[in-house]
């Protein structure tokens, strides 16, 4: 027999019965040396000291069963009724109280390590590999900005349907819907790993579908009235707070790029001296590259953001601690809201929707709208010779 048997068995024979006498009882909770930890259960604590509740009695008996073992007792907690009631119930159903407590621990670290956090990091890094640069950044910044600051540290499986649809619901009611609908979509994604892994019983955002308002397919709301387009100008060159976020705001009705290639500019497309951006290949959603003229305007606010960025790699830095890549996208939606553009009225890609009207309502050429706006030719030799051709135009 070991020695904690042997101090075990004194317990039992010595101290428990006057104790389970009152409906407590008592365990050992640890031993050093000769020094014996136990912890008092149910109403003994209250019980009198002539009742053997209190250490020094509990010590005298435990020293005189086995002197050669135990010379103190100390007793380092007491458990509530309520706590006793369900250590008996589980005894009752035959499962060991501090068996139950260690699988408990457990599994609370398990969740711990489980948090939807954790899992969203793991998928990331399991399947970015196959990713553009750019949707790589755009899909980590979603999860960073949007839903790890309110269910990031939640264990995965724990996290309900209404919790999820709370930080959606934040990014939707800001007026970024489309970034609600892909950190829905995302979610959706890593739930879906979570299951496959054995981390979560179901994809909880399958339930969610229908809960946003849709987006409008192919549509980006755009203000082309031509007296309504001169008033939200003159907001946005009246805007003064963060220097970058108004320079791209300024910049966007004269360049007509998609906002991902116009956030994302990097210092060694431009060329100031021959007044001409090349946007590369990979940047571009057509994987063609793309060349804008610039205007001497655009020219005037590149030179403005040079002297501020132009030692970087990006024209439009993020401003965050720790951030050495660009501005966050959802940067300049975020103040077209503040200057008075509603939502389903406005948004930063709607400029490109706004010179497109203007333009040709004004008798341009289409071909040069459509060169300038991107939409590519498919057939690659004419695509160059299209470039060629009206550059000089």
């Amino acid at each position: 027999m070991s020695d904690l048997e042997r101090i075990e068995a004194a317990m039992e024979e010595k101290v428990r019965p006057a104790l389970r006498s009152h409906g407590g009882d008592i365990s050992i909770d640890h031993v050093e040396g000769k020094t014996v930890y136990v912890k008092l259960l149910g109403q003994c604590a209250g019980c009198p000291s002539a009742d053997l509740t209190n250490e020094t009695i509990v010590e005298a008996e435990l020293k005189a069963a086995l002197p050669d073992l135990v010379e103190k007792a100390v007793v380092v907690q007491t458990v509530s009724d309520e706590l006793w009631e369900q250590a008996k119930k589980l005894l009752r159903e035959h499962i060991d109280p501090s068996e139950a407590r260690r699988q408990a621990r457990e599994a609370a670290a398990e969740a711990a390590r489980n948090s939807f956090e954790d899992v969203a990091r793991e998928w990331y890094a399991k399947y970015s590999g196959q990713w553009t640069n750019a949707y790589k950044q755009a899909v980590i910044r979603i999860l960073e900005e949007n839903l790890f600051p309110h269910i990031g540290k939640r264990p995965i499986n724990a996290i309900t349907p209404k919790e999820l649809l709370a930080a959606i619901r934040r990014v939707e009611e800001r007026g970024a819907l489309t970034i609600a609908h892909k950190a829905l979509r995302d979610t959706g994604r890593i739930f879906r790993y979570a299951v496959v892994t054995g981390r979560a019983e179901h994809d909880i955002a399958a339930d969610l579908r229908g809960a946003l308002a849709p987006t409008a397919n192919g549509h980006h709301a755009a203000i082309t009235e031509p007296a309504a387009v001169g008033e939200l100008l003159s907001k946005v060159y009246a805007y003064e707070g963060n220097f970058f976020i108004s320079r791209a705001l300024r910049l966007a009705p004269l360049v007509f790029v998609r906002a991902n290639e116009l956030i994302r500019a990097e210092w060694t497309e431009i060329d100031l001296e021959a007044a001409e951006w090349r946007i590369p290949a990979e940047r571009m959603k057509m994987k063609q590259i793309h060349i804008v003229p610039l205007s001497r305007q655009a020219l005037a606010i590149f030179r403005e953001l040079h002297k501020k960025s132009g030692g970087g790699q990006f024209v439009f830095p993020g401003n965050r601690a720790g951030n050495d890549g660009p501005m966050y996208r959802g940067g300049p939606l975020r103040v077209l809201r503040q200057i008075g553009c509603a939502t389903g009225e406005h948004t930063f890609h709607g400029f490109r929707s706004m010179a497109s009207t203007l333009l040709n309502e004004l008798g341009y050429n289409a071909d040069w709208i459509e060169r300038q706006l991107a939409h590519c030719e498919r057939n690659g030799v004419r695509a160059a010779y299209n470039y060629a051709e009206y550059l000089p135009e």
